[in-house]
């Protein structure tokens, strides 16, 4: 009888206990249910926000002499944000291809203008002398044309008439050609173009006295003209 006790109690020893087995069981169920109880609460939390912003900015909106002022502002702010947001890509995508673009035309514009024939075909001299100062080259800012008089003027490039400005003896011309590029022709007695207009490479734009002077400038500031008629042979 002891020894069957003893396997009796033996065989209790083994088995599990059911208590346990069962709390086992109800924490693997009670994982799930609990995450999902965490992301019901946070989207609750934020929509209690939500309702309170909505709330508070429909309190302040009936504010006499204040709401609609703030309110105005806020939404202001909504758009500018968005706005903003718009014209910064577009700005991106625009600087991008920008750069593309204006390494293309100012390469057209070298090929176009540089070859182009100086104006009216002439013998030239520069219009003040080439000289060095402390080691320093001084470049000339334009040329100075001897012409017969009513003798044609080309344009050396093609651009827009940007200007037609009374000058001693005549009328000063100016292209812009572009990327900040502007050429000068001036004294012009006669002058066949207008303010606005398009002219193409050697086309007539006005005529000429016994002499005037040819000017290019980037920027506003002169660039050497010998870049453009070195290899046309016009030197004098």
């Amino acid at each position: 009888m002891e020894h069957c006790d003893q396997r009796a109690n033996g065989v209790e020893r083994e088995l599990p206990c059911p208590a346990d087995g069962g709390e086992g069981e109800s924490s693997a169920l009670t994982n799930p249910t609990s995450s999902f109880e965490r992301l019901e609460k946070m989207i609750l939390k934020q929509i209690m926000v939500c309702i309170f912003i909505i709330f508070l900015l429909w309190v302040i909106g009936n504010i006499p002499g204040v709401g609609d002022g703030v309110i105005d502002r806020f939404r202001h702010v909504l758009k500018y944000g968005e706005a903003k947001r718009t014209e910064e890509k577009i700005t991106a995508f625009a600087r991008e291809h920008w750069h593309k673009v204006k390494n293309e035309v100012s390469s057209w514009f070298a090929v176009q203008f540089q070859p182009a024939m100086a104006p009216a075909r002439r013998r030239i001299q520069l219009s003040s002398p080439l000289f060095y100062f402390e080691g320093r080259e001084v470049y000339p800012d334009r040329i100075r044309f001897l012409t017969a008089p009513n003798s044609v003027l080309y344009a050396s490039a093609a651009g827009i008439v940007r200007a037609i400005s009374p000058e001693k003896g005549g009328w000063k011309v100016d292209l812009d050609h572009g990327e900040g590029w502007h050429s000068l022709y001036y004294p012009c007695p006669q002058v066949y173009v207008k303010t606005g207009e398009w002219v193409n490479p050697g086309q007539e734009i006005a005529s000429t006295g016994r002499e005037f002077f040819w000017m290019v400038t980037s920027g506003g500031l002169p660039v050497d003209p010998r870049l453009f008629v070195d290899e046309q042979g016009l030197w004098r």
